[in-house]
């Protein structure tokens, strides 16, 4: 350790008065977070939309391990974890629960991109960082937002759509439906957005129906039930999900029906990984269960002083039979996720 040269009385005095200006007061601007007092560690509440699909437990559990070893290391003092459930209203009196517990850093996967609006203000206004992860809020009050590019993942997904039309009919032509992901979810409303930004430059490509599949495996397999009644003749299938994907194919087999055969999805779901390998499937978009890691570190950065982009995006990565090896575990459940 290195040995403190002497300073006088009126040297610490100035030392002190600067730090109390640096570290400021009541008055300091919302959302950000100063630098913590030597030896301070965090209480972080977790705010999750969901675990009602795998995607979401898988997240959880990766983030839950990092935050486990971060107690045990003491860099944080401890944290709380509320799983919304898919519920607007216990969201809301979970995050307002964590504040009264007087929480240092909160992480927000919003449930809608409308409803929760008011409550993250709040807790921006309250002077903490909040970081807003996954799925995105329309509130400007919060300090970052950890995601990907969920409009250039739609691109993605509806080029390879396209593509795959027009390899098959000699041109971009064809029926096609959508299973959606939650409705009124951040990601579903940029996936859209992405989809339709290239499904537009396609007047012969149709959309016979679309419907939402909450990423969710049995809901996907329902739905494609009823398009498969509803409709006689399918030529492919864009899904925001690869686990609804999954499910749709169970109902396409289940149904003996041969007109369904160009699929496109997105997420890394392992069952549709698996559904690349053997060609069945065109692509997907990587959308890693990381991103709940990658929301912390940014909340612990922010905590400790660090300015920060207000938008974090990791990178869009579009899985194909040319890159499926790096991705897929063929000896593993499609439930696996480990990106």
């Amino acid at each position: 350790m290195m040995q403190k040269k002497p300073v006088t009385l009126l040297c610490m005095i100035c030392s002190v008065m600067l730090l109390a200006a640096c570290q400021g007061g009541p008055g300091s601007s919302p959302g950000q977070s100063s630098s913590p007092p030597g030896g301070q560690t965090p209480l972080v509440g977790i705010s999750n939309a969901s675990t009602s699909n795998t995607w979401g437990k898988a997240m959880w559990a990766m983030l839950k391990t990092e935050l486990n070893r971060a107690k045990d290391e003491n860099r944080i003092r401890d944290y709380i974890y509320a799983d919304a459930q898919d519920s607007d209203i216990k969201q809301r009196s979970d995050i307002e629960g964590m504040l009264r517990s007087g929480i240092d850093i909160l992480l927000v996967s919003p449930i809608n991109a409308y409803t929760l609006n008011g409550t993250i203000e709040k807790a921006y206004d309250s002077g903490i960082p909040v970081v807003v992860f996954d799925r995105k809020c329309t509130t400007s009050k919060y300090t970052a937002y950890v995601t990907t590019d969920d409009i250039k993942n739609g691109e993605l997904c509806a080029s390879r759509m396209v593509a795959l039309l027009s390899a098959a009919n000699g041109s971009p032509k064809g029926d096609i439906v959508i299973l959606e992901g939650w409705f009124g979810s951040g990601t579903q409303i940029e996936r859209q957005q992405g989809m339709e930004n290239i499904l537009k430059n396609f007047p012969e490509i149709k959309v016979l129906g679309r419907m939402d599949c909450r990423f969710q495996r049995e809901e996907g397999r329902k739905v494609m039930q009823e398009f498969l009644t509803q409709f006689p003749k399918v030529d492919g299938i864009i899904s925001q999900s690869g686990e609804s994907l999954c499910g749709a194919i169970q109902a396409l087999d289940a149904s003996g029906r041969q007109d369904c055969k160009l699929m496109a999805a997105m997420d890394a779901y392992n069952g549709v990984l698996k559904q690349i390998k053997t060609g069945r499937v065109g692509s997907t978009c990587l959308y890693p269960v990381s991103i709940g890691v990658e929301a912390y570190h940014a909340g612990m950065r922010i905590f400790s002083g660090e300015t920060l982009d207000k938008e974090l995006r990791l990178p869009n990565t579009e899985i194909t039979r040319d890159n499926i090896d790096q991705y897929v575990k063929m000896e593993s459940p499609d439930d696996v996720w480990t990106y």
